[in-house]
């Protein structure tokens, strides 16, 4: 009998996941291939891998936002590819409570375009904001993407600092 651990999702359901070692799997590798001890459940271990692999693989659009928003460069503290419940979110900056999304012509779709919808409704219900740039806008208007980040953390309610 394989071992498990509960995790609770987002939704207040309850997911069994096995414990079983895992590889990273990601291009690069940074992970390490030795597998990680049985007290971390299967799915961080994954989300991790996917996080890892998703900042090595950014798209031009959003190498060339984190050029503009890393070292607080507008003032406050942004992360990317950061795990926020049960998905990954381009860019955060947590003490504003915002999130940056960059879409490329996949989020087009209409299918994509529902989900987009629905995880930015989970996002609002937590108190955050969601901004969306196409690529093309942060491409070739990188000024005005800013300017509208810069008003969204100038509006944002301020939340405690814990340093």
């Amino acid at each position: 009998m394989k071992q498990v651990q509960v995790l609770f999702s987002d939704l207040g359901k309850v997911a069994l996941t096995p414990l079983l070692p895992a590889r990273c799997r990601h291009k690069r590798n940074l992970c390490g291939t030795a597998p990680i001890t049985d007290a971390v459940p299967r799915l961080l271990r994954s989300t991790t891998c996917r996080v890892r692999a998703l900042r090595c693989s950014a798209t031009a659009a959003e190498r060339k936002l984190w050029g503009a928003l890393r070292n607080r460069q507008l003032g406050a503290k942004f992360r990317r590819q950061q795990v926020f419940g049960s998905m990954i979110v381009d860019f955060c900056c947590i003490e504003a409570a915002l999130i940056i999304e960059v879409d490329g012509p996949y989020h087009l779709r209409a299918a994509q375009r529902r989900y987009d919808r629905k995880r930015d409704t989970l996002a609002q219900l937590a108190g955050w904001t969601v901004l969306h740039f196409s690529n093309h806008q942060v491409l070739h208007n990188l000024h005005t993407v800013l300017l509208h980040i810069r008003h969204a953390l100038q509006h944002a309610p301020q939340l405690p600092s814990y340093r």
